[in-house]
């Protein structure tokens, strides 16, 4: 829910419809359970909390958990 919310705000705020490729929207997007699951993947030191990641990539947090989608880069 919280990326396709992201993704129809982003449809609003630039005016650029996105066409729905499922592929291309699991290839681009991963999502993390919490902060411990992605250092799995990615180096402590180099991303030790969301907003250092933010300067990074986009961070969608998902409401009401420590869950979040970045998109891959």
């Amino acid at each position: 829910m919280a990326l396709f919310e992201y993704l129809e705000q982003y449809e609003e705020d630039t005016g650029e419809q996105i066409e729905l490729d499922i592929i291309a929207i699991d290839s681009d997007f991963v999502e993390y359970e919490n902060l411990e699951a992605f250092h799995k993947d990615y180096d402590k030191e180099d991303y030790p909390d969301l907003e250092i990641l933010r300067d990074h990539t986009q961070v969608i947090e998902i409401p009401n958990t420590d869950g979040f989608i970045i998109q891959n880069f």
